[in-house]
């Protein structure tokens, strides 16, 4: 697998000591009564008054061994269950768009229930998108429940594992209960049916409720700090990525000392401020080399390690938004990332497009071959072959050809290889549009893993009485 390698030792140890330095002079700040007294009672200084925690280097460097280093992400299907580990390559949408441009009239409007349902069915067909998300909040939905009424949706239309955004610690409670209609308790702290991404409030503050609850059921937390550079970050960097390391390890820390063993993901992802206009970038290079650098991080900790994947600031399908997210993308790739998210998205994370979505998933599968590296096991070498053919010969006749071409090489779905007159002849349709078709194709054609009438009826029960507590 070919490797990139931003930070050298010297500097993820300087990074290290550089957070414990701060989490040990400085602290971090903590919203819940619970925490302290977790803190408290691990040895950590404690304020109750500020409610900051002051966290000793020693306690930080015995905790950060215990998270396992692979563990299992269920669905609701046990044929989409995948182990996360060294070494395996996994990606996922986005969460948390509020808009779209409609596939139908390119419309940019706020995102619907159908929206959601459409992208969850979608999702679930595609075999290089491994996990599924709450991607949409509908407008149906009340502003600060959008996450919940996405997740029921999500949980309908799709058997794959599926990453949450809670907005509020309630949310988070009904999304269990939803998952609880699904497999049992037991199941879920083996084999958890979602992930959840957990972002402290930049600069150091933990969503410490978030985070206990995680921590007590086993459910997967993608540590996300996710700061907003030259905002809630240092404009450097370097700054930047040691801010983030100190929020990522302080997480980290009170999940272990609340259930040793809990399962983490290292997300840590940033968002530069472009001071021209005041708006949050995605679309930024600077993103993939942070994201780059924080999956090495990540394995410095011995943790998996999710990456930024297809980013774009631009509004629409065009050539600004195939170069930004394809460069953002292959950076965190190429330095070893587990997960790579971001399909689909458009114009800094606040559109959804579902033809982005089928452009990405061809990207994935360019990303994978470029990962899967070049073979030099003797078949490959094809030195018999080489003196096979000879001297002017032609290796189009030659078996050889046939037998490797396909593993040797990408073969695209959508991506157009034709001569032009070929493609002319054929209505010369531009990407976005044969991608449309296949969404359209999709969605006749393919139907998910239904649930049962009592458990829809369950789910309904559920949203209906979370709803009645806004």
């Amino acid at each position: 697998m070919p490797s990139l390698e931003l930070l050298t030792r010297d500097h993820m140890e300087l990074i290290h000591s550089s957070a414990l330095d701060i989490l040990e002079s400085v602290g971090i700040r903590v919203t819940t009564e619970e925490a302290l007294k977790i803190f408290a009672e691990a040895g950590a200084q404690v304020n109750k008054n500020e409610k900051t925690v002051r966290v000793p280097s020693h306690l930080i460097e015995e905790i950060i061994r215990k998270p396992p280093k692979a563990f299992e992400l269920g669905g609701r299907d046990d044929k989409n269950k995948i182990i996360l580990e060294r070494g395996k390559f996994y990606t996922r949408a986005s969460t948390g768009f509020m808009y779209v441009l409609d596939f139908k009239t390119g419309e940019w409007r706020r995102a619907t229930i159908s929206d959601v349902s459409m992208a969850a069915r979608v999702i679930d067909y595609l075999d290089r998108i491994s996990i599924n998300a709450t991607h949409l909040f509908p407008v149906e939905a009340p502003l600060q429940a959008g996450d919940v009424y996405s997740f029921k949706v999500v949980l309908e239309n799709s058997s794959k594992h599926i990453v949450v955004s809670p907005l509020e610690l309630k949310n988070l409670e009904a999304i269990w209960s939803m998952a609880k209609v699904i497999k049992s308790e037991d199941y879920l702290l083996k084999t958890p049916l979602f992930s959840v991404l957990n972002c402290p409030n930049s600069p150091l503050t933990l969503r410490d409720d978030i985070t206990i609850f995680c921590s007590k059921y086993r459910i997967p937390t993608i540590i996300n700090s996710a700061p907003v550079i030259g905002v809630s970050s240092p404009v450097t960097l370097a700054g930047t990525i040691i801010l983030q390391c100190a929020e990522a390890l302080a997480t980290l820390t009170l999940i272990q000392l609340v259930n040793p063993g809990s399962p983490a993901i290292w997300g840590c992802k940033s968002t530069p401020l472009d001071m021209r206009y005041g708006t949050p970038l995605a679309g930024a290079v600077e993103i993939g080399l942070l994201s780059a650098a924080n999956v090495q991080l990540a394995h410095y900790y011995g943790l998996p390690a999710e990456g930024f994947g297809p980013r774009t600031d631009s509004k629409t399908l065009d050539e600004q938004a195939g170069i930004e997210r394809a460069l953002i993308t292959l950076l965190p790739a190429l330095a070893g990332a587990e997960i790579i998210s971001g399909a689909g998205c458009l114009e800094a994370v606040v559109t959804f497009s579902i033809e982005q979505l089928i452009i990405d998933d061809e990207l994935y599968g360019m990303l994978e071959r470029i990962l899967n590296g070049i073979s030099f096991n003797k078949d490959k070498l094809a030195i018999d072959i080489i003196k096979r053919v000879g001297i002017g010969g032609n290796y189009l006749k030659d078996l050889s050809t046939a037998k490797h071409y396909r593993s040797e090489f990408f073969i695209p779905s959508l991506f157009d290889k034709r001569d032009r007159k070929t493609w002319t002849s054929s209505s010369a349709k531009r990407v976005e549009e044969v991608a449309r078709e296949k969404v359209e194709k999709i969605l006749n054609e393919h139907e998910p893993l239904q649930l049962s009438r009592e458990e829809k009826e369950k789910l309904n029960a559920i949203l209906k009485e979370f709803s009645k507590s806004l």
